[in-house]
């Protein structure tokens, strides 16, 4: 991973109690690839970068497998065709 940028902002700072009242953007950056963003809102700041990043990792996660999974399918000698 060579960067993750997080932004953070108040969408209803005029009104009172919304029901996500803070939001976050995460962009994760791995090299040779496109940049990930998720983005997720809570009542306050703690909420909101709990479930970006939960997002974040989920997404992560599979895109790390996928990479890790060869492709193709096995041949009779055992080896990738």
């Amino acid at each position: 991973m060579t960067r993750v940028e997080v932004l953070l902002s108040d969408e209803y700072s005029s009104q009172r109690f919304r029901d996500s009242d803070k939001a976050v953007v995460m962009e994760a950056c791995l090299f040779g690839l496109q940049p990930i963003t998720v983005s997720a809102g809570g009542l306050n700041r703690e909420q909101a970068l709990e479930a970006a990043a939960g997002k974040l990792e989920k997404i992560l996660n599979r895109i790390l497998w996928r990479l890790d999974v060869p492709k193709g399918r096995m041949s009779y000698g055992g080896e990738r065709a």
